[in-house]
């Protein structure tokens, strides 16, 4: 049996106290490793929190195409190239795009060639966008002011999961793509009563949050992309990460 594990390398947004870095998490399944989003300075995270390097990686998936969740993959570029290795890289279609020109962008182009690009089909409905040694990436539709997409990693033997809900408001597709799991990992972009600000931008609160967590039926909710103020929580079975703090989930 594959244990999973998650290192939260950063817990923040562009909006956000610069302490808590980008939002990004590693999950760990055996012996594989999948990064969740790679905003600004997520490689120098990674290294610092983890030990590890761009051949210790099995794959990133991006939520969007939001630099606060892409703007990393540079230095992975970078890294992987002189390393001679390629990473894999999971994708929206327009996200993929975008990575090929921000790599132009950068004058990083002859490095492009080290990110193997994959562009991921997604819907309403949960879909499996990448079958990996004893794990699984599921995606549906977010509901975000751009493109994004929720993302699932299950492991297969026990079926144990956790879902990123990446940058979105308050959304059906994201509860139903957790269902049965053991977290949410859900962003909170404002407290209670800033409803009307935060969907007005694709964002939630942290009671939009919890009610998804609620419908979802999962043991625990856990909050990332903390906006400028601290995040209010009223009730429910919260875990709250800090940077580069990890947390196995079998054991929730």
């Amino acid at each position: 049996m594959n244990y999973m594990r998650l290192t939260f390398l950063g817990v923040g947004g562009w909006v956000s106290s610069p302490w808590l870095n980008m939002a990004s998490i590693l999950v760990t399944v055996g012996n594989r490793r999948i990064l969740l989003d790679a905003g600004e300075g997520i490689y120098r995270q990674y290294r610092r929190c983890t030990g590890l390097d761009v051949g210790d990686l099995d794959l990133v998936v991006l939520s969007h195409g939001h630099g606060d969740h892409v703007l990393g993959i540079p230095s992975f570029a970078l890294m992987a190239g002189s390393q001679n290795r390629r990473l894999r890289v999971i994708a929206m279609d327009y996200v993929v795009r975008d990575i090929r020109r921000l790599m132009r962008d950068v004058h990083l182009e002859k490095y492009t060639r080290f990110l193997r690009l994959i562009a991921a089909s997604v819907g309403d409905e949960p879909r499996i966008i990448y079958e990996g040694n004893g794990y699984q990436v599921w995606a549906s539709t977010a509901a975000h002011s751009i493109p994004s997409m929720a993302i699932k990693v299950m492991e297969n033997s026990t079926g144990q999961c956790i879902v990123y809900s990446g940058d979105t408001m308050p959304s059906d597709n994201v509860a139903r793509l957790a269902r049965g799991c053991n977290v949410l990992i859900h962003e909170i972009s404002g407290n209670p009563g800033m409803e009307t600000e935060a969907h007005a931008v694709g964002h939630s609160t942290t009671d939009d949050a919890r009610h998804i967590a609620e419908m979802a039926g999962v043991k625990y909710l856990i909050p990332i992309h903390y906006y400028i103020k601290n995040p209010i929580i009223n009730r429910g079975r919260i875990l709250v990460p800090l940077e580069c703090s990890s947390v196995d989930v079998g054991e929730l």
